[in-house]
């Protein structure tokens, strides 16, 4: 389960257990990679896609959209993706743009993070200035 206001995973093990991790934490990347088969990504995983566009779905979109994982079919190595705008969209397990879209959710972490130690940097001078 992801939790996007505290950008918290919480994984739940068929024992009962479970574990949470923040978002773009190598332990739950290393938890992904080595998931066995045939569901590799849990529910609730984000993803980040640009488009150019998409007549497919009936209307135009253009630019950065976020997504979630909300199914898998098992039987068919079908992941479910709900797109920004609720649009739907179908990927196999075996897809690398479906690696690729949840490498980018990671890619923007960790640029959000830069930037934000950035500002933090900037604060902290300006009141050492003043």
């Amino acid at each position: 389960r992801y939790n996007k206001i505290d950008r918290m995973y919480t994984i739940l093990y068929r024992d009962g257990g479970e574990e949470t991790y923040k978002s773009g934490r190598k332990r739950l990347r290393t938890i992904i990679q080595n998931a066995s088969p045939p569901q590799i990504y849990p529910i609730g995983v984000e993803l980040l896609e640009y488009f150019d566009e998409d007549k497919i779905h009936g209307f135009d979109r253009n630019g950065w959209y976020w997504g979630e994982i909300t199914a898998y079919n098992v039987d068919r190595d079908l992941y479910h993706i709900l797109w920004e705008g609720d649009v739907l969209d179908f990927y196999r397990g075996s897809d690398f743009d479906l690696k690729r879209m949840i490498d980018a959710v990671y890619q923007a972490d960790k640029l959000m993070e830069g930037i934000e130690e950035d500002w933090i940097e900037e604060v902290k001078e300006d009141k050492i200035g003043q």
